[in-house]
């Protein structure tokens, strides 16, 4: 019997090893890049129970081919990934947009992204966190309006990177008020502002702040809070 079951082993093992190689050919033939995230995570503060962050991760391909991304999952349903379908070029840039909803969350909060793509290594990984406090337990005066996600094509900020001057353009809201939080990448708040008007581009001096990457977090009136990332020169 044990020779019996030796012999199948040897008799199965070219088998195994033509599958092996075969994938290993497969592997090596499909054309590898490499990636890299402005700021690979994202610290979203403090936040209220129930509202929904949005922030925009952008990305280059680092490599000398295509870069096509087919897949990114979140760690759970409460962290939704959207990524470009379309190969990325060589040396371009682009952004994936993730959205945390903290409904029945509470206290602190860090959860990952696993991005897989025809890199080495096939995963990447991007991680949204936070703090999630207790909603205010005020008697609204008035029925709260339903929160919408803000499109990030309508919150720009120009140029970035930036050196003494940022302008955020949120004319597309321009019928509604604004809160701007900016972070460090050390996550303390160095700004907060409250915007009235936002039928023009608002101007920021940010020439006293030191050179790195930063977080600007936007909180519209009746719609979620939305960040995008931004480097001081």
């Amino acid at each position: 019997m044990l020779r019996l079951f030796t012999l199948t082993i040897i008799l199965s093992a070219p088998f195994f090893m033509t599958a092996q190689t075969n994938s290993q050919i497969k592997d090596a033939s499909t054309p590898v890049t490499s990636i890299e995230f402005m700021e690979p995570e994202f610290h979203f503060g403090v936040i209220e129970q129930g509202e929904v962050v949005q922030n925009v991760f952008e990305f280059t391909n680092t490599g000398t081919e295509p870069l096509v991304i087919s897949n990114a999952k979140g760690t759970c349903g409460c962290t939704v990934p959207e990524w470009p379908r379309e190969p990325i070029a060589p040396g371009a840039s682009a952004k994936m947009l993730v959205q945390f909803d903290s409904t029945n969350k509470k206290n602190m909060q860090s959860k990952r992204v696993v991005i897989t793509a025809n890199t080495y290594p096939v995963n990447t990984y991007i991680k949204i966190k936070g703090e999630v406090v207790p909603a205010s337990k005020t008697e609204p005066t008035e029925a709260p309006a339903a929160q919408e996600h803000v499109d990030e094509a309508t919150f720009l900020l120009y140029p970035n990177p930036a050196q003494d001057r940022l302008t955020i353009d949120l004319t597309s809201h321009a019928s509604t008020t604004a809160t701007l939080e900016i972070y460090d990448s050390l996550n303390r708040q160095v700004s907060k502002e409250a915007l009235s008007e936002l039928s023009a581009p608002h101007q920021m001096d940010i020439s006293d702040y030191r050179p790195g990457s930063y977080f600007i977090s936007v909180n519209l009136k009746g719609k979620n809070r939305i960040t995008k990332q931004f480097v001081k020169l």
